[in-house]
């Protein structure tokens, strides 16, 4: 957990990382635990390009499905009313 501080805050008005500006503050030290941490994790390889694959064949079967609802809507707004009776 990074906790706040007054370095942390000062560091943010001048734009700076905290963790560059003020390295022994409370707040640098716990991001730089909370990196450390981060950086020995296992992350297991994913097969990005199916799941890209999957995900753009919904989104164009989604755009197809929109297009087919929109003809229907259409036709259906272009039928002449009948006349009253």
């Amino acid at each position: 957990m990074i906790e706040y501080d007054e370095l942390l805050d000062d560091a943010f008005k001048r734009n700076l990382p905290v963790t560059a500006a003020y390295p022994r503050a409370p707040s640098s030290v716990a991001m730089r635990k909370i990196a450390k941490k981060l950086l020995k994790l296992q992350i297991p390889e994913t097969d990005v390009l199916s799941k890209f694959k999957r995900a753009w064949k919904k989104a164009w079967e989604d755009r197809k499905m929109e297009e087919r609802y929109l003809k229907r809507i259409s036709a259906l707004l272009k039928k002449p009313k009948p006349p009253p009776s």
